[in-house]
């Protein structure tokens, strides 16, 4: 039914004090993010690196995400629940993290350069880069 006006949903579910990696879509849709249940931290970084929204949002709060904009959350203790349209049928998605990321599509050389490292720290950086989106917090 969304795709026949032009748009599609999304939803993230984050259990107590997890971590979504930052993710962004990468066809200069917008996404318009409602809080469904919980609360938690939300970071919406422009391209440039300026932070545009750094806030506690709880349930039923609505924010915009700019195009190109990369987001990442994360949840209070009992968790959050994010439900997002998208001004697009079939969206774009990139993530800066896991196997999906951005990164991996860099030549090593590339990434060396962009990130002042040497080529032992590549690998390292994409060795622990390549397994998920979702950061849980360890048990104490």
């Amino acid at each position: 039914m969304l795709s026949e006006i032009g748009l599609s949903a999304k939803f993230l579910k984050l259990e107590g004090n997890a971590m979504s990696a930052p993710d962004y879509v990468a066809d200069g849709s917008v996404a318009i993010c409602y809080i469904a249940k919980g609360s938690g931290r939300i970071k919406v970084v422009g391209s440039e690196g300026k932070p545009a929204l750094d806030s506690k949002v709880e349930e039923g709060d609505l924010f915009i995400v700019p195009q190109f904009f990369a987001t990442s959350g994360i949840a209070d203790d009992y968790g959050v629940e994010l439900f997002t349209v998208i001004t697009s049928s079939k969206p774009v998605l990139g993530q800066l993290a896991g196997n999906t990321s951005l990164w991996n599509a860099l030549s090593p050389v590339v990434l060396q350069a962009a990130l002042n490292v040497t080529p032992e720290t590549e690998q390292l950086f994409k060795s622990k880069n390549s397994e998920s989106i979702i950061i849980v917090r360890p048990s104490t």
